[in-house]
């Protein structure tokens, strides 16, 4: 008997496991929340993802709340569930978190229940289901860790793992909003549209060359350019006549804009962009380049070097690209030598071991030394620089644009994109490669994934990658890079395409020429920073079909906004003038309404209406009740009839503008007769108007003189427009008199078709009146990291979740409230320090500290030969 025993003892070890079965439990919310109403929380879709239904456990476990759909409906209380999955029966403990009405927060519903482990039909498929819901919305959102998510829906099954296999048409749109760069530029290039093609494993039989790209016709930069003979930037001759190319006068002025991004405008575009993370972009190329703008850096730049410039084969920054960085040198011998020593001694190369970019540096011809992190871009420039290839400096465009942006005056960077760039982002080869590298970059994202949770089994990826290769936390494939820098479309080689490729990119290429009438659009920009004033000059010449401007252009038509135009006057905080052509389609359109009032479509009583409308705010005792108050939506609906809003419209026919006021006077007596009172009054011996309605708590104020009509709803405003108007004339008549020294001529609008005026508290009033919405867009960008960084802390309780992410994607998630995330225990969720989490939001009604700054603004919108220039300043509070 013992040698029995002892022989199962040994053996007990090697005995196969029983396998324990998970164990599912469902409890109706109206057990745990009687009385709820799911129907609160799908009026605001907006809000679906902070705000959906959720649940937390006080121990091991996973739980969801059941889809929408079984939400929806009179029964919706009583079907909706929370959906349990366990590892053993016991005891669950947990809080289930409901939206409150007005989404201001959501309340928390403690809850216990028995899991017994006794075996309910469906309710494994019904809890993957519900789980596979959550995390579909989760994607459509993009919020952060998509990536992620897109890895557990592959979980068909509780206990049956699969791999979803990577590019199907409609799979990568999210991958490629999630990492491609310059999206301003990509949404007016279509370049964030991928390419619908089959991504199968067919044979690349189509030569490339064969394969005809856009046929949009050049512009004729010669006819527009003349006779003027502009300067030029000396750097422009080591460019490509094909590459994006920005120029610094000198070292300082490139230091000065980098600075000015660090400070104010990353803040203000992560505020703006979908997703809150910080891929390190800037870090990442000065690492690649070493070129790392420190002290050194800043010390011996201004000493060695003239100008400077930065160029590329493409904007995909953030998801990897070429860099070059052009210098123009003082002493070309001295700058080559300081440069090699300096980036041997502190550069350092990001990467995986041998995966590592490498950085280079040359001479181009006897005056400039480019520092690089492609081979393929130096070769390129080399060539450039030695007259084997078109530079920028031979083109008619770039020399029209720096007719229109004379580098005498006053510049910080100065900005070109060229027709030949633009072709060469939309031909066959790059938006192929562009294609090709989206869906590697989804297959490596998965791949990092899997790595996440654990696996670092080979991946059956239905794509060549090459030769690929896990070092540490890191994918590397032999042919695309990294998922945190893929390898530059400029360095692709390949001369053979599918054919599913090729009738894909047939079909965007007809999409994407119904855009443009005739041209292309280049862009040039300058930007120039002087102490606290920032000026932008933006043109972009043409536009393409269906652009956002088309409305606007169709209006203003060929009408201008004058100097002094819109009444402009220091009391206004906000004032927006826009040009309107009276002949233009829109003003035709509503001109039809004259056939209500008077019965004969052959008229238009809007045919006196002049060249411009404005709208304007004014400062004063109202604004101040206004900033003082606690509820400003509030304030505006007790207080509407005081608001200092006026317009201003200009009137270029006096007879036809009295027959439409009397024609409007007839049409209110015949249709609301006694409901309406005209009552002429007086301010300074000169008459307006009061409109009043009798049962409405209504009056409007306007008054009327040659060459203008103003209407508000403030008495003390017509009063001060009187008071502007007649003191006009008074000056008028002294100067004609010869009584006083000539009248400086008006203030030119920053724009002839579109401009608008910001000045003193605007940002405050701004502030104020939408602060409720500034602040629910920042918590929604704070809490769309929670997710992930929950799942990391699931699976990493030890560790910070943002640098869990930042290990396996390479970004970090950044909350724009700029204190960072820490962990609720009570929660068992990872919060917001300023924001808080969607079950106890916090924060102010703020807007980002650098617009806070702004004192005074100006834009302008000026629409000429089917293109567009835009120009602003901006002037700050120092710090």
């Amino acid at each position: 008997m013992r040698r029995i025993l002892t022989i199962c003892l040994l053996l007990l070890p090697f005995a196969p496991a029983v396998a324990q079965e998970d164990v599912y439990l469902e409890i109706p919310i109206a057990k745990i929340a009687p009385g709820w109403r799911d129907r609160v929380w799908i009026r605001d879709l907006s809000r679906f993802v902070s705000m959906a239904p959720r649940v937390v456990l006080k121990g091991e476990g996973e739980a969801w709340v059941a889809r929408p759909q079984d939400l929806v409906g009179p029964d919706a209380v009583a079907t909706a569930r929370v959906h349990i999955r366990l590892s053993k029966p016991g005891r669950v403990v947990g809080l289930l978190l409901l939206p409150k009405e007005d989404f201001s927060g959501m309340t928390v519903h403690p809850f216990s229940a028995e899991a017994t482990g006794e075996a309910v039909e469906g309710a494994a498929e019904r809890f993957v289901e519900a789980r596979n819901f959550r995390l579909g919305k989760l994607l459509e959102a993009r919020v952060t860790g998509a990536a992620w998510f897109r890895h557990r829906l592959g979980d068909v099954g509780p206990d049956r793992p699969r791999n979803p296999r990577p590019g199907r048409p409609g799979e990568f749109e999210d991958t490629f909003a999630m990492i491609t760069g310059g999206r301003a530029l990509s949404e007016n290039l279509s370049l964030d549209q991928v390419m619908e093609s089959d991504p199968s494993d067919d044979a690349a039989t189509v030569p490339l060359d064969e394969i005809e790209g856009v046929t949009v016709a050049p512009f004729d930069w010669k006819a527009r350019l003349g006779d003027r003979k502009p300067a030029l930037d000396p750097l422009a001759r080591c460019i490509p006549a094909d590459q994006h190319a920005l120029f610094f006068p000198s070292f300082d002025a490139m230091v000065k804009l980098v600075d000015e991004a660090d400070a104010h405008g990353t803040p203000v575009l992560q505020w703006l962009e979908t997703s809150a993370v910080d891929a390190g972009t800037r870090q990442r190329y000065e690492r690649q380049l070493r070129l790392e703008l420190d002290g050194l850096a800043r010390t011996f730049g201004p000493k060695l070097v003239k100008s400077v410039a930065v160029t590329g084969s493409d904007l995909y920054l953030r998801t990897g690209t070429d860099v070059a960085v052009i210098f123009e040198a003082k002493n070309v011998a001295l700058l080559d030598a300081t440069l090699k020593e300096w980036r041997a001694k502190n550069g350092r190369t990001p990467g995986t071991g041998s995966k590592a970019r490498a950085s280079f540096q040359a001479r181009l011809g006897d005056g400039a030394i480019v520092v690089t992190n492609s081979h393929a871009q130096l070769e390129r420039l080399v060539r450039t620089t030695a007259g084997e290839v078109p530079s920028l400096a031979t083109l008619d465009e770039y020399r029209c644009f720096r007719a229109e942006y004379p580098k005498d005056e006053p510049e910080t960077a100065f900005l070109m994109i060229t027709d030949e760039t633009l072709r060469r982002w939309c031909s066959p080869r790059w938006r192929i490669a562009a294609s090709r590298r989206t869906r590697a970059a989804a297959i490596l994202a998965e791949m990092q994934a899997r790595l996440a949770d654990g696996n670092r089994d080979p991946l059956e990826a239905g794509f060549d990658l090459g030769d690929v290769t896990i070092e540490g936390d890191h994918v590397h494939s032999g042919l695309y890079g990294t998922l945190d820098s893929l390898t530059p479309i400029s360095e692709m080689a390949f001369d053979k395409v599918t054919e599913a490729e090729r009738d894909g990119y047939a079909r965007w290429k007809r999409g994407y020429e119904t855009n443009w009438k005739a041209y292309y659009d280049p862009i040039a920009a300058r930007v120039h920073l002087d102490g606290d004033t920032l000026d932008l000059d933006l043109t972009v010449l043409p536009l393409q079909l269906g652009s956002d401007y088309e409305q606007m252009i169709t209006l203003a038509g060929d009408s201008k906004i004058r100097p002094g135009a819109g009444d402009p006057h220091p009391q206004s905080l906000l004032h927006y003038i826009f040009a309107i052509d009276r002949k233009s389609k829109p003003m035709k359109d509503l001109g039809g309404m004259s056939v209500g009032m008077t019965g004969d479509a052959r008229l238009n009583l809007l045919d006196w209406i002049g060249e411009t409308v404005s709208i304007c705010l004014d400062d004063g005792p109202v604004i101040d009740e206004f900033l003082a108050c606690d509820d400003p939506e509030k304030f505006v609906e007790e207080n509407w009839g005081r608001i200092p809003v006026g317009v201003h419209v200009d009137i270029a026919n006096g007879l036809k503008f009295v027959g439409f006021m009397t024609a409007a006077r007839a049409f209110i007596a015949v249709g609301a007769p006694n409901m309406v009172t005209f009552e002429p009054q007086t301010h300074r011996e000169r008459q307006y108007m009061k409109v009043s309605a009798s049962e409405e708590d209504i009056t409007v104020y306007y008054t009327s003189y040659p060459g203008g009509l103003f209407v508000t709803l403030s008495e003390t405003m017509i009063h001060q427009h009187i008071d502007r108007y007649l003191d006009k004339k008074a000056l008028e008549a002294q100067d004609v008199e010869g009584e006083s020294k000539e009248l400086p001529p008006p203030e030119p609008w920053p724009g002839e078709s579109a401009a608008f005026r910001g000045r003193d508290r605007m940002v405050a009033v701004i502030e104020k009146a939408a602060g409720p919405f500034w602040l629910r867009r920042m918590q929604d960008r704070a809490w769309s990291n929670l997710p992930i960084m929950n799942e990391w802390r699931r699976l990493y309780p030890d560790e910070d979740p943002v640098e869990v992410h930042h290990r396996f994607f390479g970004a970090r998630p950044v909350c724009p409230g700029g204190q960072g995330y820490r962990w609720n225990e009570e929660m068992k969720t990872v919060e917001s320090v300023v924001y808080g989490h969607p079950a106890a939001p916090s924060g102010p009604m703020t807007l980002p500290p650098a617009v806070r700054r702004i004192l005074e603004a100006e834009l302008g919108l000026t629409f000429f030969d089917g293109g567009v220039r835009a120009r602003g300043t901006v002037l700050r509070k120092k710090r």
